[in-house]
Parts: C-alpha cells; structure tokens; sequence
C-alpha cells in the first residue's frame, strides 16, 4: 500500500487539527510545533 505524497505544510495542518499540536514559532519555512500536557509543554 502506497502513502499518499504530503507536503510539510500539509502535515502541519494535520498535526494541528487532529493531535492537538501548536504552532510554537516559526521563522521562515521551519516551524517549531508544542504540545500541552497537564500544565507542561
């Protein structure tokens, strides 16, 4: 079974939306992705 090609802005939306990531910072094209656990990053 193939994968679909993603881009990486594309798995950023993903992340985001179902696993509850954050965009932490970004400058440029790199972007530094959080995630909150019981008061932690």
């Amino acid at each position: 079974m193939k994968l679909p090609r993603l881009s990486g802005q594309e798995i950023v939306k993903i992340l985001v939306k179902e696993f509850g990531f954050e965009i932490s910072r970004q400058r440029g094209s790199h972007v530094v992705l959080g995630k909150w656990r019981k008061g932690k990053r």
